[in-house]
């Protein structure tokens, strides 16, 4: 009686097993299939929003350039200290808005060093065969040793800009000097200037993305 028992829980236990892979595997063929689908729809809500942010910089353009042929300024402007400014629209009753650029402890604020040789993760991340983007106040110093031959500065933008060049560096600084090391150092930037960031991030966007 014992014996037929515990064989037909090893039955019982037997078909429990069979229906739980097959649920999973369901499962895991159901999220295959439904993944296309799913990045399909984020793709054309990327689209979209790329459509949207140019309509919305077109508008807010020509509200600049109206107000600076009114009051004679210029759409950037860059402090003594290396802050960068730009002029980035300008409100329904005449009062301009400022963006401006900033870049202090960034690596540190998020413990960068985690994911190198030696980091509690067990990783050694540096960004090898990766692309990142970049929109700043200025053209990035591409001669800079800690940057030689992997910026490529993508709209033309001619005005060297010291921000520009410090936030390339916390990004992609090679290390040669180890303390200058940036999050990234196996990988290559694509510079832009920062008057168009949103709808030109959201163009070169993709689902699951991980590199431009």
């Amino acid at each position: 009686m014992v014996l037929v028992r515990e064989s037909l829980l090893i039955k019982v236990l037997f078909l429990m097993r069979r229906i739980l892979k097959i649920i999973f595997w369901n499962f895991i063929l159901m999220a295959w299939l439904a993944f296309p689908a799913r990045a399909q729809k984020s793709e054309g809500k990327i689209e979209q929003l790329s459509k949207e942010y140019q309509i919305y910089r077109d508008l807010a353009d020509k509200r600049v350039k109206a107000y600076q042929e009114t009051h004679k300024v210029a759409r950037f402007r860059t402090t003594v200290k290396g802050v960068t400014y730009l002029l980035e629209d300008v409100t329904e009753s005449g009062i301009p808005i400022y963006i401006r650029t900033f870049n202090d402890d960034v690596a540190t604020d998020l413990n960068v060093k985690q994911l190198r040789t030696g980091g509690t993760l067990g990783l050694n991340i540096i960004g090898t065969g990766m692309k990142v983007g970049l929109w700043d106040g200025g053209k990035v110093r591409n001669d800079h040793v800690e940057l030689t031959g992997r910026v490529i500065q993508q709209d033309g933008f001619a005005t060297l800009d010291d921000h520009a060049t410090h936030v390339a560096g916390t990004i992609i600084a090679a290390g040669v000097k180890v303390h200058a090391k940036g999050m990234a150092p196996g990988a290559t930037m694509l510079a832009h200037e920062f008057s168009s960031d949103l709808s030109e991030m959201a163009a070169l966007a993709k689902p699951d993305q991980t590199s431009l």
